[in-house]
């Protein structure tokens, strides 16, 4: 397996939601955040590593403003 990063930015890492996420963390894959609006009727999850998951975080709060669907970051 090979990993190449080719861009990069300065960012805060986030911390660790909780303590039930433990296991998630250590296998590679957790609910992060879920937001769901009031009378939401789609849902959709949104992956998110690295760099990308401010972007995963901004998509989330978009599509809940904006949109009305709820949503949750991996």
């Amino acid at each position: 397996l090979y990993y190449l990063t080719v861009y990069n930015e300065a960012y805060d890492m986030p911390a660790m939601p909780g303590e039930e996420v433990r296991d998630g963390i250590i296998k590679g894959l957790y609910p992060f955040k879920t937001v769901r609006p009031d009378g939401a009727k789609l849902e959709v999850q949104i992956l998110g590593s690295g760099v990308i998951l401010n972007e995963a975080l901004r998509a989330q709060k978009l599509l809940a403003e904006k949109y009305g669907i709820a949503s949750t970051v991996y």
